[in-house]
Order: structure tokens, then C-alpha cells, then sequence
């Protein structure tokens, strides 16, 4: 099945499909990539990240409920509703008057689309919306819906030249400490983005790292088919999973 005739469901259960694994060598390249200035400021000028459908297209990255399965360690009995896996998207958190660059997670349906306002009543308050977001050394928990709008927001957002979140990426040091990006969330959090099921004690974290893919044969249309990638490395071993932009590139949709 290709995968513009994907469905959620499909996205769950055949994880290779949409979510592809490599091996040390290719994510030492992936994050070269990343690494190369010239490199992300030539995918920024681009459209891929521009207008889409009538918005802009945010940096995010979803994985499939089977992949942070694999991930995690977890196995999700049942799903919230609305939820068959998780999306990374990028943020901007202005402290101080200093911008830094943040990764929002959050459970979502697959396409880039996240569930309504009001809970499932069988799913504790909160659950579907904890969103967390990265600063030097600590990892916090985002519990309003205002909040994680106004930080995704703040990515694409108006600055003296350009985008906040565009500045940092273009800029010789948009990442504290350094490249690559990296972050670590605790496995248990990680589950609980996509499950009702809070008796698991996942032990360990999964790293995610940015990086980037070029010469994506795949992607038919030529001025996109280089771009930013979300690396998901799985605790204490060498096993490397990308998730691929959300909303992904091939889906055939009318929504």
C-alpha cells in the first residue's frame, strides 16, 4: 500500500511504512546534515516549511503508537481516543526576551491533528494535552492548551527579520550547546502521550534528535525533497527510528 492511501490505522500497525530505522553510519550522516549550515538555511528559503493549504507548515515529526511502542517498551491497550501516535513539533519559549528553540510533544491522530478541547471523560484530566517542552537541563510539563498554541506559535512568528524559530535555525548557534539537538524524555511520559494505561514503569528515556534528509527520491515535487527529519534513538541501544513531517507529505486528503 503507498502511503498516500495510508490510514490511521494502518499507520499503527505497519510502522515501516511511514516511520523508517537505519543504522549508526546513516544517522552520523543525517546529523552532519543538520550540522551544515548551509544546509538548514537552504531548506528554510525553501517552500517546503512555507504555505500549505492556506497555513504555514510547522517543523513537526510524527511517530506511529507502533513505533513509540517499540520505543518505549510499552504495549498501549488502549488508545485515547483520537490518538494513534505521537507528534513532535517545534517551538519557540521566550524568556526573558531570549528566544529558545523547544520541542512540544503531544498525542495525535496521524495527520498532524490533535483532539478537541474537551477530554475523553474515561481518560484523566490532562492526559491527552501533557505536552512537554525542552530548556537547558530541565524538562517541563505544558499543561495548557494556550500555552502549547502560543509556544508552537512563537516558531513561526514575527521578528525583526524573519521568523523567531527561522532566525535560530539560520543563525552559526541556534542550539544551546551546541549541534547536534538533543533532547531526552523519560519513557514513561513518552507512553502516556498515547495511552489510557498509567500502571507501566517504563524504565529509561528516549533521545530525539534533529536532523536532516536530502535527495528524498520519494518526494515527487523536486524543492522539497530536502528537509528537516525528528531522530528517535532508543535507550541504550544503537537503533535509530525518523519520523517523518507532519502532516506527512504524501497523504492524499481533502481535511
Amino acid at each position: 500500500m503507498p502511503r498516500s492511501d495510508s490510514t490511521d490505522l494502518y499507520f499503527w500497525e505497519n510502522s515501516a511504512e511511514i516511520d523508517w530505522q537505519f543504522n549508526q553510519a546513516t544517522f552520523n550522516d543525517l546529523i552532519a546534515n543538520f550540522a551544515d549550515i548551509n544546509s538548514r538555511r537552504e531548506i528554510l528559503d525553501r517552500s517546503t516549511y512555507w504555505e500549505v493549504t492556506g497555513g504555514r507548515r510547522f517543523i513537526a515529526c510524527f511517530f506511529s503508537g507502533h513505533v513509540m511502542e517499540n520505543l518505549t517498551g510499552g504495549v498501549v491497550g488502549t488508545a485515547p481516543s483520537g490518538i494513534v501516535g505521537l507528534t513532535i513539533t517545534l517551538g519557540i519559549e521566550t524568556v526573558n526576551g531570549t528566544d529558545t528553540l523547544t520541542l512540544l510533544a503531544r498525542g495525535s491522530d496521524g495527520k498532524g491533528r490533535y483532539p478537541g478541547e474537551t477530554t475523553d471523560p474515561s481518560v484523566p484530566p490532562g492526559r491527552v494535552y501533557k505536552m512537554y517542552i525542552q530548556k537547558p537541563g530541565t524538562l517541563t510539563e505544558v499543561n495548557a492548551m494556550a500555552d502549547y498554541n502560543a509556544q508552537r506559535d512563537n516558531f513561526i512568528a514575527s521578528a525583526s527579520s524573519g521568523h523567531k524559530g527561522y532566525n535560530l535555525l539560520k543563525s552559526n548557534n541556534p542550539i544551546p550547546g551546541g549541534s547536534p539537538f538533543k533532547i531526552a524524555i523519560d519513557n514513561q511520559t513518552l507512553f502516556r502521550l498515547i495511552s489510557n494505561t498509567d500502571n507501566n514503569t517504563l524504565a529509561g528515556s528516549t533521545e530525539f534528535y534533529l536532523g536532516i534528509r536530502l535527495n528524498d527520491t520519494m518526494e515527487p515535487v523536486a524543492d522539497h525533497q530536502d528537509y528537516f527529519i525528528l531522530i528517535a534513538k532508543k535507550h541504550n541501544q544503537q537503533e535509530y527510528w525518523v519520523g517523518p513531517p507532519c502532516p506527512p507529505k504524501r497523504y492524499l486528503t481533502s481535511d
